[in-house]
């Protein structure tokens, strides 16, 4: 893990989070569990075959023929694609027409707004230079 934007994240609190006073208490795994939470709107990155799969079967009816063989094709095949890619996000607008925000609104954590997965108290420490 990068551990230069979680120091960042916890000595700044640029979300207005609350970190000061667990920060302050040495609450290592209370600042954890703040990163952790999924309460944040924002865009799933990953999008699995199978969300593809059910987003393509609801927008079938209104595919064209060239958009029907690829969507097959993809579905067959597995295809994951990441929302967060400018290409990948066009070809999934184009494959799922209006089904497109089921496939990416949902709740993230803060810690994957700033691409840093799950967060342990143990991050945390060795972010803060302590053992």
């Amino acid at each position: 893990m990068n551990l230069a934007p979680l120091k960042s994240e916890l000595t700044t609190d640029p979300a207005g989070l609350g970190y000061a006073a667990p920060l302050a208490a040495g609450a290592h795994g209370v600042l954890a569990d703040l990163l952790n939470k999924q309460d944040r709107a924002g865009k799933l990155r990953a999008v699995d075959g199978r969300a593809l799969r059910r987003a393509i079967v609801a927008a079938w009816a209104t595919l064209d023929a060239d958009s029907r063989a690829l969507a097959t094709f993809m579905a067959a095949a597995g295809f994951d694609l990441d929302a967060a890619n400018a290409d990948d996000a066009a070809l999934i607008a184009v494959l799922t027409g209006a089904k497109a925000a089921t496939l990416t609104d949902g709740l993230v954590s803060r810690a994957e707004e700033l691409g840093l997965g799950v967060v342990s108290h143990e991050d945390v420490s060795a972010a803060l230079g302590i053992k």
